[in-house]
């Protein structure tokens, strides 16, 4: 009669570990280089480099966010410029898609859409005196535009000019 109590008990003691385990969120450092496209009102289209420095924490059984924070000298540069995208909160885990707007060190806007886990990142922002739609990561101009017209329909506010 005590072996079957006792089976149960640390059955259960198991179970308890392994969900606090799995419920622990995953924090993972963020130092890549991707490579994408730009494109701007005037029709100059070219190849562009997105850095992102920081760290992701993901919480795969908590109602918490996904959450993205540069810390204290991490962040994004579009093209060697450094943009002001200070900390990404993902809503929930229903929606894979984040879009907002943030200011940079020169009250410049940086509207953003970005897919959970940074996999994917649409950026508009004034670089060098223009304004510049940049998409990542995509290695051609059809990659990139194919990423624009893939877009879920909530996140298409973005576009603001024809990219064709």
């Amino acid at each position: 009669m005590k072996k079957p109590i006792l089976l149960l008990l640390c059955l259960g003691a198991v179970l308890l570990g392994t969900w606090f385990l799995l419920s622990l969120p995953r924090q993972e450092v963020v130092d890549t280089t991707l490579t994408g496209y730009r494109f701007s009102p005037e029709g100059e289209n070219r190849p562009s480099t997105l850095e992102i420095k920081g760290s992701y924490t993901s919480h795969r059984f908590s109602p918490e966010k996904d959450t993205f924070s540069p810390g204290y000298d991490g962040g994004f540069w579009l093209d060697g410029k450094k943009l002001s995208l200070m900390h990404v909160g993902f809503p929930d885990d229903e929606k894979d898609w984040i879009q907002g707007s943030a200011q940079d060190d020169q009250s410049e806007t940086v509207d953003y859409v970005i897919y959970r886990e940074l996999k994917t990142l649409v950026l508009l922002t004034t670089l060098e005196g223009e304004t510049v739609l940049a998409v990542f990561p995509a290695d051609s101009r059809e990659e990139a535009l194919s990423i624009l017209e893939n877009l879920p329909e909530t996140q298409t506010e973005i576009q603001t000019f024809p990219t064709a």
